[in-house]
């Protein structure tokens, strides 16, 4: 009740103001609409704009046939009674396979930033991995505004996508990393029509008509490959496939060998 109060705050700059009382007075009182939420004040929560383009090339952007998602934003993640992990996005994805039987739903676990320089951070990343350990197979996001990225930030995603590789779970990465940019979430339909628009690597990576960047590990290793510079996910297994033998122990020699 104190909303409809003689005396009124405003929501958005916090000042108080007197409510008009006499007929007169509401007459001459202009009533104007204005914007609610995380959008209402200019320049403020981009991240969320950064979500929502994120979610929708998720969605939209990767296939021309159906794909089930369903999906959540601005999520607080408690672990324990002390250690509390933010994250944008959460999404179940799930794509279309062989005779419209839906592929197994992927876990997708995503941060959103918008123009600023540095926002990649270590808390980011650092937040990421914590939850990414209590989801074995999850896919990490990592979507900006900008078109690229800082040499800290791309240091740090560089890092993180290798941790990623670091085991293997089913023939793939466990953690697969997507990097999405400016280029992916303003893309007007397809991603790879935008890829191939940008030219140069981008449409090198899209070139080959027999690869479906709706399979998310597919997505991420172009994406890597792009923005990170990484080498695809089989170039490790194949080095490790490629390692020289280890030296063989030689035989003990026999006793009558032995010499003083």
């Amino acid at each position: 009740m104190k909303a409809l109060d003689y005396t009124l705050t405003c929501a958005r700059c916090l000042k108080e103001f007197a409510f008009p009382q006499d007929a007169a007075s509401l007459r001459k009182l202009p009533w104007l609409y204005r914007v609610i939420g995380p959008f209402a004040t200019p320049n403020f929560a981009r991240g969320g704009y950064a979500a929502a383009l994120a979610l929708r090339v998720l969605g939209h952007g990767l296939s021309t046939s159906d794909v089930r998602m369903t999906w959540s934003t601005g999520l607080e993640l408690t672990f324990g009674p002390k250690n509390k992990v933010e994250i944008d996005f959460a999404a179940w994805y799930q794509r279309d396979a062989l005779f419209r039987l839906g592929g197994w739903p992927t876990l997708v676990i995503g941060e959103a930033k918008s123009f600023a320089m540095n926002a990649i951070t270590k808390e980011v990343i650092d937040g990421l991995k914590v939850v990414a350990e209590r989801f074995p197979g999850a896919f990490l996001a990592v979507a900006v505004l900008k078109n690229e990225f800082s040499a800290d930030e791309k240091a740090r995603l560089t890092a993180l996508a290798k941790w990623g590789r670091w085991r293997i779970h089913e023939g793939w990465p466990i953690h697969p990393l997507i990097v999405m940019t400016g280029t992916e979430l303003f893309a007007n339909w397809q991603i790879d029509q935008a890829w191939k628009d940008k030219g140069g690597k981008a449409k090198a990576l899209s070139d080959p008509g027999w690869l479906d960047i709706s399979n998310l590990y597919t997505f991420a290793e172009l994406t890597q490959q792009l923005y990170l510079d990484l080498p695809p996910f089989g170039a490790g297994q194949r080095k490790r496939f490629k390692a020289p033998p280890l030296p063989v122990a030689k035989p003990a020699p026999s006793p009558g060998d032995v010499s003083v």
